[in-house]
């Protein structure tokens, strides 16, 4: 159940840069930002991830599938766009309420513009900060 002090239940991160997950989930757990929060180092692991846990079977698996995601561009591999494909490809019905926002150090217009073509719901240039998370919170 969210409240004022966990407006979301379950964040994912998705980042191959171990000291900005830290400093990212550090924000999200100093300003109680969610109940839960998970952090992967590639865009394949956070697929199997979604596959593995939003699923509508079981309370406590989806307890666990995220309300938000944080998702990087630059990774090796599967970059974040390459992700944001995949994850589209998932059926609407297992997707539908999770709201995918970039979190990257890109300032780049070219980068905004493809991200919104994709989907995701906000743009977010790192550090993740306070004020960063109260306008997420404000505008949700």
């Amino acid at each position: 159940m969210m409240n004022e002090f966990n407006p979301y239940n379950c964040i994912l991160l998705v980042d191959d840069d171990d000291t900005s997950l830290f400093l990212t989930e550090m924000a999200i757990n100093r300003n109680k930002f969610a109940k839960h929060t998970h952090s992967l180092t590639n865009a394949n692991e956070a697929l199997e991830f979604i596959d593995a846990y939003c699923k509508e079977i079981d309370e406590a698996i989806l307890e666990i599938c995220p309300d938000l995601i944080f998702l990087d561009i630059n990774m090796p591999g599967m970059d974040g766009f390459d992700f944001l494909d995949s994850f589209n490809k998932f059926s609407e019905n297992r997707i539908s309420k999770i709201k995918v926002f970039m979190l990257t150090s890109s300032d780049n217009p070219k980068d905004r513009e493809m991200a919104e073509n994709k989907g995701v719901a906000g743009y977010i240039v790192k550090p993740l900060t306070t004020d960063k998370i109260k306008e997420l919170i404000q505008a949700a």
